[in-house]
């Protein structure tokens, strides 16, 4: 088991406010991004899908470019509730980078 500390970059707490304002559900999205924070703080590492450069839809590789000024290697995808997260692990540093929230609907 490896404890992780969590970190949601501005642009992803921004998306978050975003699809709260115009939710109809917003209890539901506290409580998937909740448990997206919880799940992510242990072996955060294993959570979700990897997601390869090569393999990410062209709009995310451009958000991505935008917002991180690079496309890393390997991009974690994990769906909860009406969410998707998508974020970057660091296994020496036990960090986990969210980078991006979208709705699944």
């Amino acid at each position: 088991m490896l404890r992780m500390t969590v970190t949601w970059c501005k642009s992803a707490e921004a998306d978050v406010a975003e699809m709260y304002l115009q939710s109809t559900n917003r209890l539901q999205l506290r409580s998937a991004v909740h448990e997206a924070d919880s799940l992510l703080k242990i072996d955060g590492q294993n959570k979700g899908e990897p997601w390869y450069a090569g393999q990410l839809p062209f709009e995310t590789v451009e958000l991505l470019r935008k917002r991180k000024g690079e496309i890393p290697e390997v991009t974690r995808v994990m769906q909860i509730g009406p969410i998707e997260v998508y974020f970057e692990c660091s296994i020496p540093d036990r960090l986990v980078v969210v980078w991006h929230v979208r709705s699944r609907r």
